[in-house]
């Protein structure tokens, strides 16, 4: 691709791009990456279009605003939550790993990926390292099954981070300007973290990836030459100029609504994507939402523990409720354990991963005074809660009419 190179100095090391050159170039630069949701839009010149139809793909978008997060790290208002960036692909050499390594050394030049700390403990020490080092982001690459953790919803929810220095009493607080990154295959996210993260859909079509014919070499040596370095911050550059002379409009103004929690950041990188003509970065995902695979198990469990009832009203332990689900195939990302005299006995963290599930889908009745209502038929309510504590808990489904009664689809919460 021919680009036009303006002067640099020292004070401004980029090219003074057009808006229409910035998007070009990004364009190139990601054509044969296999994003999966594309659709044809026509974008208008203030859009950084002619008014020809082109295709526009949300997970695009998701990479454009991960560029642009890391490029205004210094733009977002101390204080506000930063979404993380969630690379989900259906096979291996995809280019996931690089679309992360685009973000990250058009900026640091450097790219240092983590393996995945199933260990709550662990994550801990890392993030506390990282954010004593002074990192501005983490990844945790090529990560496999169930991706959820109580840390990275707090590291992603906290204005500052405290924690202790490795090896020492010490404790310490600092700001919070950390950015995560998630590379991985087929995995499945929580609802928590799928609300704290954008997602990239990636598609091979491929079924031997090494078929797959790739023209434009891009990689880590690729990436550090200054050269091309320059040409990617210069692209952002020229979005964040055409979007601040043109009064920084914020992502509300193009339709498009921040996640609940992140707003001024989401207002802010979302106005800047969809200026540039990208599109929605913040569009639900459209091959599966991340509480998707909760709540189908959750519908089969349900289903299975009405087949098992030999009554409108079916009571059941928590480790029936285990066996059931280990006998159907059902939530087998969490479900860490072994068989042991007839039962299927789940590790401690698996038993209270899952105890913490079923209790977003069960509630205790003891505590709210209701369960939840699902739809099992046109006709037909199943109840399913629980009641009771600790070893005398049980769980029940109960089915009624459902004449007069309007139900909403399970939400993951």
């Amino acid at each position: 691709m021919t680009v036009r190179v303006t002067p640099t100095t020292d004070a401004n090391p980029y090219y003074e791009w057009t808006l229409k050159e910035s998007t070009d170039y990004l364009r190139w630069l990601l054509r044969e990456f296999p994003f999966a949701d594309w659709k044809d839009i026509q974008l208008s010149d203030e859009e950084g279009g002619d008014g020809t139809v082109i295709r526009q793909s949300r997970s695009q978008a998701v990479q454009v605003a991960a560029m642009l997060s890391l490029f205004c790290v210094g733009m977002v208002p101390d204080g506000a939550n930063r979404m993380g960036f969630i690379y989900n692909a259906n096979s291996q050499r995809s280019g996931k790993t690089l679309l992360a390594k685009l973000a990250i050394m058009a900026i640091y030049k450097s790219f240092k990926g983590q393996p995945w700390k199933g260990n709550e403990e662990e994550l801990n020490k890392l993030i506390d390292a990282e954010m004593l080092h002074g990192s501005n982001y983490i990844c945790f690459d090529n990560v496999r099954g169930y991706l959820g953790s109580q840390t990275l919803e707090g590291l992603m929810t906290a204005p500052e981070w405290t924690g202790r220095v490795l090896g020492k009493t010490q404790m310490f607080t600092v700001k919070n300007r950390m950015t995560l990154f998630v590379t991985g295959n087929a995995c499945s996210v929580s609802p928590d973290m799928a609300h704290r993260c954008l997602i990239c859909d990636l598609f091979v079509e491929e079924g031997d990836v090494q078929e797959r014919v790739v023209e434009n070499l891009l990689d880590e040596p690729w990436l550090m030459e200054l050269e091309n370095r320059r040409r990617i911050a210069s692209a952002l550059w020229g979005i964040v100029r055409s979007w601040s002379a043109a009064g920084m409009p914020p992502a509300i103004s193009f339709g498009f609504k921040p996640r609940l929690g992140f707003e001024r950041w989401g207002q802010m990188i979302g106005g800047l994507v969809a200026h540039a003509g990208f599109g929605n970065c913040m569009e639900r995902v459209q091959l599966e939402s991340a509480g998707d695979s909760e709540e189908r198990n959750i519908r089969k469990l349900i289903d299975a523990l009405v087949d098992l009832s030999l009554t409108d009203r079916g009571e059941f332990s928590f480790q029936r409720v285990v066996n059931v689900c280990h006998d159907e195939g059902l939530f087998d990302w969490m479900l860490d354990g072994r068989d042991q005299e007839g039962d299927y006995k789940l590790s401690a963290k698996a038993r209270s991963t899952f105890g913490l599930t079923l209790g977003r889908y069960a509630p205790n009745v003891d505590a709210t005074g209701h369960p939840r209502m699902y739809r099992k038929e046109v006709d037909r309510l199943v109840l399913f809660g629980c009641k009771g504590s600790g070893r005398h808990r049980v769980y029940f489904v109960e089915q009624k009419s459902a004449v007069g009664v309007t139900v909403a689809p399970p939400t993951a919460q």
